[in-house]
């Protein structure tokens, strides 16, 4: 799992601006305690996520470390692309999937959980949205990106880069009904959903005169785009509020 997960972010990001990921170059660190079986493992899973993506790994570098680390650098190419700072007030704002699984399936994890779950799937062995972001694209769709640290938080990553704000409808927000019942309340939830990050679903922002072609392509609308700053939920600003990679 981790293996595929180490290639599938990054086919995520690919995705997110309508892009086909192709060629990924390795660096990995080992110690003198790491075992060789589970590197075999790891590039087991590494390659079973370039075949599912018909993705090669043309290089990289193997050093001795004393921490373990596994790096990957990936390469795609797009025709057109989907870039965060393009959404025009009057859009509809879409995405694809569910909400707040992963989130769930790391508490299942800390919690000594092994079962193989729905939601302790969704967060070990996440699934990139390349088909849904290069049809978008095609479509004519000029802003997305993905949800890799927190629904909103990256909703914020289009808001301010694009100078808008983002009006979200509570009733719309997806969420699956193995989240709820593993929450056993709604708003916890969507607690999870709007801030629970690594999902690594799809949000786009695009004319409501594409709806019908793009909600074909599985997304569903959430909202809408509108002049001035912040992300509201039925009109209460959220806060800015994920997974920073800078703060702690």
């Amino acid at each position: 799992y981790l293996g595929r997960k180490l290639l599938s972010i990054s086919i995520s990001d690919i995705a997110s601006m309508g892009g086909i990921p192709l060629y990924a170059i390795v660096n990995i660190g080992l110690s003198g305690k790491t075992k060789v079986r589970e590197v075999e493992e790891l590039y087991d899973g590494l390659a079973d996520c370039c075949r599912d993506f018909s993705v090669t790994v043309v290089g990289g570098d193997t050093v001795f470390s004393g921490t373990e680390f596994f790096d990957l650098t990936l390469m795609g190419e797009c025709k057109t692309f989907m870039l965060c700072s393009e959404a025009k007030p009057g859009e509809l704002v879409a995405v694809t999937g569910t909400f707040g699984d992963s989130r769930a399936g790391l508490e299942i994890l800390q919690k000594g959980g092994r079962e193989k779950t729905y939601l302790l799937k969704r967060f070990l062995n996440p699934t990139p949205r390349v088909k849904e972001g290069v049809e978008a694209a095609k479509l004519g769709v000029k802003c997305g990106t993905d949800v890799s640290d927190g629904l909103v938080f990256n909703l914020y990553t289009i808001a301010n880069a694009s100078g808008v704000a983002v009006y979200l409808m509570k009733e719309r927000i997806p969420i699956s009904g193995e989240l709820l019942n593993f929450t056993g309340s709604f708003e916890i939830a969507l607690n999870y959903a709007l801030f629970g990050g690594e999902d690594y679903e799809l949000i786009i922002t695009f004319p409501e005169t594409l709806q019908d072609k793009v909600e074909s392509l599985g997304f569903r609308v959430i909202g809408e785009v509108k002049n001035g700053e912040g992300v509201f939920l039925n009109e209460e600003r959220l806060p800015e509020k994920g997974y920073d990679h800078f703060k702690t």
